[in-house]
């Protein structure tokens, strides 16, 4: 008899029992990825807020990307004595005390917590703040409202919650928000002691992950790390919260607990969304992948490495790249540029984990390269508004020539300039310079402010009551507009008035309120009844 049959038998049989084992797995929705897609982030509705002694709540949690995982979502409690969680997130106080609630992916690393208060009393809500007050969304996915109510320990959570448009946007009592078509609408978020804020919510279309090239959409970072996004140099990044997050060209970093969503923007569109889960619980990296394992480039040649660390929701991925010999190649943030004729390694790795992998690298000659004979900027100097960006116009002679030339700004603080195209960044003036051999030119430019276009506010017809007040959420196109002066005016102040945008009702009746800029006017009906 054939010694390897019954390895291969008993190989075979191991094989049977792993497939019928994973399936039963995703058929009693104990675990299923979907698409092959590994989640990233989980969230949640509420992170700190209050219990009543004998009374229930129930959490909500979202795990991004949302088709990603349909399984079930672990509950845990630090302490069932004090705080009973139930397998579907159901919360029970039982004594007064305080509780660690922690929502987990089965069999993976990923987990997130919130801090429960169990108190014997009613503790009303004084207020709330949203976390963010605008959002990206995608057609068809779903998001929870993230906001923290005070005090911590309020165990009272009378929010409301309204959509302004329910064709593009449906929002239910819990403040889980469905997209439905893509478009601008709001969502008021109000209590019955007067105290309301505005959620503005942006639905753009699914987004071609191929098209910006991104290795994730979502990330848990650490207070005080730093990710560097792979983009095309087409596109650029913007945080919708700097106080959580703030960017710096292609690179995010963690500045305070919370969550936001950092857009990705090409030719003055948003074409991406990359949410961004601040917190201060370190969560190590265990492994570093490079896709590349082993990597060629001519000299003068740019390639920027792809980098994956495990597990996903890790939040030390603060990377160090390092070049065994820098004369043959360099690399900064990823990017590897060939110097001479040679080879190298690349090392990339945590020191936080200790954790690394290596790259080899061959640098050669590039016989075809075209050497640059002149160059000349074809245009005069430049003014731009805040946020905007340009191609720069210039001449190479030959026009064939393929050598690379090197762009760089006097001031990065005001102009960012990237392989000719120019972004303006702060309001001043700076100069762009282009080099090659010998040679260079230079161009001017100066950022202004850009021109107010537009007001826009939340509700153009208000209904009060006597004796009530309404304070206006008031936006601007674009945001970062100048000469934002604006002039309120009450056509009927006996109905109501308007100061600093807060509008009285005095007596029932209908009246238009004017708010001006210039030759801007945006009119809004109130109604006192």
């Amino acid at each position: 008899m054939d010694k390897k049959r019954p390895i291969i038998i008993k190989s075979i049989l191991i094989i049977i029992f792993l497939v019928l084992f994973i399936g039963t797995l995703e058929r009693f929705n104990i675990i299923s990825f979907e698409n092959n897609n590994l989640p990233e982030l989980i969230s949640l509705n509420k992170y700190e807020f209050g219990i009543k002694k004998n009374t229930s709540y129930k959490m909500e949690a979202s795990i991004y990307p949302i088709d990603s995982y349909k399984g079930k979502i672990k509950w845990h409690s630090s302490n069932p004595s004090i705080l009973e969680v139930s397998e579907d997130g159901m919360l029970y106080g039982k004594v007064e005390g305080d509780v660690i609630v922690t929502a987990s992916i089965p069999y993976n690393n990923m987990k997130t917590e919130a801090t429960i208060h169990v108190t014997n009393e009613d503790i009303p809500m004084d207020s709330f703040i949203l976390t963010t007050n605008e959002i990206y969304m995608v057609k068809d996915s779903e998001y929870n409202i993230n906001y923290q109510i005070y005090p911590l320990n309020s165990n009272s959570n009378n929010l409301y919650f309204v959509s302004s448009d329910n064709s593009i946007i449906n929002v239910d009592n819990t403040g889980h928000i469905f997209a439905n078509e893509l478009g601008k609408a709001y969502i008021k978020i109000y209590t019955i002691n007067g105290k309301e804020d505005i959620l503005t919510v942006n639905v753009i279309d699914k987004i071609n992950n191929k098209k910006i090239n991104l290795d994730k959409k979502n990330y848990n970072l650490n207070v005080g790390s730093k990710v560097r996004i792979k983009l095309d140099n087409n596109y650029y990044l913007e945080s919708l919260n700097p106080n959580i997050v703030k960017v710096n060209n292609k690179e995010i970093e963690a500045l305070n607990i919370g969550n936001t969503q950092v857009l990705i923007k090409g030719n003055n569109k948003n074409i991406g969304i990359i949410n961004i889960n601040v917190i201060n619980e370190k969560i190590n990296i265990t492994d570093i992948d490079i896709k590349e394992k082993e990597l060629s480039l001519y000299v003068n040649d740019t390639y920027e490495l792809t980098v994956n660390t495990y597990p996903v929701n890790a939040t030390n991925e603060n990377l160090i790249y390092s070049v065994s010999d820098n004369s043959i190649l360099t690399i900064t943030n990823g990017i590897v540029k060939g110097i001479k004729e040679g080879t190298a390694r690349i090392k990339v790795e945590n020191k936080d984990s200790n954790v690394y992998n290596t790259v080899i690298v061959n640098v050669y000659e590039n016989p075809d390269i075209i050497e640059v004979e002149n160059i000349d900027i074809n245009e005069e100097d430049i003014t731009m508004y805040v946020g905007s960006s340009k191609n720069i116009n210039y001449l190479l002679e030959p026009v064939n020539a393929n050598q690379e030339i090197n762009w760089s700004s006097s001031d990065n603080n005001v102009v960012l300039v990237d392989n000719g195209i120019i972004r303006a960044i702060n309001r001043g003036e700076a100069t762009i310079y282009v080099n090659v051999n010998d040679m260079s030119d230079s161009i001017s430019v100066k950022v202004i402010d850009a021109p107010l276009l537009s007001i826009n506010i939340s509700d153009e017809n208000i209904y009060l009551k006597p004796g009530e007040t309404h304070a206006l959420k008031i936006g601007f196109v674009p945001n970062n507009a100048s000469d934002l002066g604006l002039e309120f005016i009450s056509e009927n102040e006996n109905v109501a008035t308007i100061k600093d945008g807060v509008i009285k009702a005095n007596d029932i009746g209908n009246t238009l309120i004017l708010i001006k800029n210039k030759d801007i006017i945006k009119e809004i009906n109130v109604e006192v009844r």
